[in-house]
């Protein structure tokens, strides 16, 4: 329910100066898979690179060498993986669909496609926004390199039910990492817990043509899919200042920090995936959770990733209406240490606006860019 990264932390962090001496090569000599600094050793610095990277801090480029579970998205079972092989410990992990009841692996990749070469220090551009005060401020984010941009949604046409509505009502643990977020007694989008203070969602859901959105309501939802009627009390917001400039969807993700402490509740990992497309990702669930229109529960749409060119958007099946603005599209998987199995949720990318096309849906894919912006952001207060 605690991201890995934080009972780690204090391991990790003791590793973080050997790690960074770390020589990263793309020798031809073959690693253990959890060798992820590929220094020939097994040992916590492996874990430190992948924590490093999961927040942000290390421009590695050719990530697919952090993925050491082999599940085509870096995320915090990779840590994990690196610490069972550490203990001796044996370590499973497979993709999982509710809607069938069945696990899946991930298919074996050895091509890596993911394109990282980018460098706009534009779209490392931010603007906060301060409930209390109604004050904005602007700060930029390091390592300067952007998303790739190679298709825009800014001018898709509308897209939500594709065929039939498939969606059926959410259950399980991860309800209890959602949030319903509304204005003026309007629900109007979604947005999932990635740390004891911070929520990601839709920069369209804080911000819009009328400016910053000064009254939002945040509320929580109950594992078996009901709102709870709790409220959280926002402190900022955050979005990325190339979507105010220039409204464009590439951008269209936001933060916003509360003051109450979400440790108690489900956080999704934020998981940086590579070859996102529908040949290698043909067998994993992909789901998309939110309140169905016009009804207060939870309803999951599941599906599967679509189309070949993933690298700034992620395209998915899944079905989506009115209100899964600032959904995660996230995968679920089921993981086993010595035996002792755990879920974990990974959000892949951030549900964009509903518009309505035959073939898919869309939203902006998780990067290390975002993880840095929501888990490693000194700028954010709570």
């Amino acid at each position: 329910m605690i991201n890995l990264k934080k009972v780690l932390s204090g391991v990790v962090a003791a590793a973080v100066l050997a790690a960074n001496s770390a020589i990263m090569t793309s020798a031809a000599t073959t690693y253990d898979p959890c060798d992820a600094n590929h220094d020939g050793v097994v040992n916590v610095r492996d874990a430190s690179v992948i924590s490093q990277f999961l927040n942000g801090n290390l421009c590695e480029p050719d990530y697919s060498r952090l993925d050491t579970n082999k599940s085509l998205t870096v995320d915090d079972q990779d840590i994990q993986c690196v610490m069972a092989k550490i203990a001796e410990n044996t370590y499973s992990s497979r993709y999982y669909s509710r809607e069938v009841n069945d696990t899946y692996d991930a298919p074996s990749v050895s091509t890596y496609t993911y394109d990282d070469s980018a460098n706009d220090l534009s779209s490392r551009k931010y603007i906060k926004y301060k409930y209390s005060t109604h004050v904005t401020s602007n700060y930029t984010l390091y390592p300067s390199q952007n998303i790739i941009l190679n298709t825009s949604l800014k001018n898709a046409p509308l897209r939500s039910i594709i065929g039939v509505d498939d969606r059926y009502l959410a259950s399980g643990t991860e309800n209890t990492g959602l949030v319903r977020i509304g204005t003026n007694g309007t629900n109007m989008g979604t947005g999932f817990v990635v740390g004891d203070h911070v929520i990601a969602t839709s920069a369209h859901n804080v911000y819009d043509d009328n400016g910053w959105k000064s009254s939002i309501s945040v509320k929580l939802y109950s594992a078996n899919g009901n709102p709870t009627g709790s409220t959280l009390t926002p402190v900022e917001a955050h979005v990325s200042a190339k979507y105010i400039t220039d409204e464009d969807n590439d951008f269209d993700y936001a933060l916003i920090t509360v003051s109450q402490n979400l440790s108690g509740y489900t956080h999704f990992a934020l998981g940086n995936s590579y070859n996102v497309n529908s040949n290698d990702y043909a067998n994993i669930p992909i789901y998309v959770t939110s309140a169905k229109q016009f009804s207060g529960k939870l309803y999951t749409g599941e599906d599967r990733i679509w189309g070949s060119n993933n690298t700034s958007n992620l395209n998915y099946k899944c079905d989506t209406t009115s209100g899964n603005s600032g959904s995660p599209v996230y995968t679920v998987t089921k993981n086993y240490v010595n035996g002792i199995m755990k879920y974990t949720y990974t959000a892949l990318g951030i549900n964009g606006e509903n518009t309505n096309v035959s073939t898919h849906n869309s939203g902006v894919l998780v990067t290390k860019y975002l993880n840095q912006f929501y888990l490693n952001n000194s700028n954010i207060n709570y």
